[in-house]
């Protein structure tokens, strides 16, 4: 069989390489596009975090004079004991925290305080299990103090158990609670003066 010059199969042969040429640059340039899109919504996006880090940097000097004045009222306010023998620190927090206790009216069952370096060296903890029977609105109280005093203290555990044989008896008066907990202050090293 002759083929001849410019027969069918040519045409369709030259029609099939002009569909995929056409289809290879409709994919090209669609690809462009899809990469132009992209590249706006990195830009925009860019922009966007430009615009948030001036604003931080505009208020950069405002927070340095903010952050020299918290400097100043901590360095003013004693945050933690002062230097001491640890028994003597241990014995200063437990009176401390048995006057706190009566002065609330809470019974206090126990305490017992421990003295508990850390590695950094610059802090020591000295940490005390408090047994007390208490209302709810004397422990109340009680916790507000103790986390809002000076030094500053931290409570790490709270067991609240409600004394159930009281409560069936008398429903008008508050329920007695036997609360413990775990309290804790920081005290310097001797290292960090």
């Amino acid at each position: 069989m002759l083929i001849r010059h410019g027969g069918a199969v040519h045409r369709y042969t030259a029609l099939t390489l002009l569909l995929v040429l056409i289809f290879i640059v409709v994919i090209a340039i669609w690809l462009l596009i899809e990469l132009r899109i992209n590249a706006k919504q990195e830009f925009e996006s860019r922009v966007e975090d430009l615009v948030k880090y001036q604003t931080i940097v505009n208020r950069l000097p405002l927070l340095q004079t903010k952050n020299e004045a918290f400097k100043q009222l901590l360095s003013q306010q004693k945050l933690t004991l002062p230097i001491k023998e640890q028994s003597i620190a241990i014995a200063e927090l437990q009176g401390e925290l048995r006057q706190l206790t009566q002065q609330n009216a809470i019974r206090l069952m126990s305490i017992q305080g421990k003295f508990l370096p850390n590695d950094n060296q610059s802090f020591s903890t000295v940490s005390m299990k408090l047994q007390l029977q208490t209302t709810h609105e004397k422990l109340k109280v009680l916790l507000h103090k103790l986390e809002g005093r000076t030094p500053l203290g931290f409570i790490d555990s709270l067991i609240i158990q409600k004394d159930q044989r009281r409560s069936q008896f008398s429903q008008k008066e508050p329920a007695n609670l036997t609360v413990k907990l775990d309290y804790r202050v920081y005290m310097e090293s001797e290292n960090n003066e």
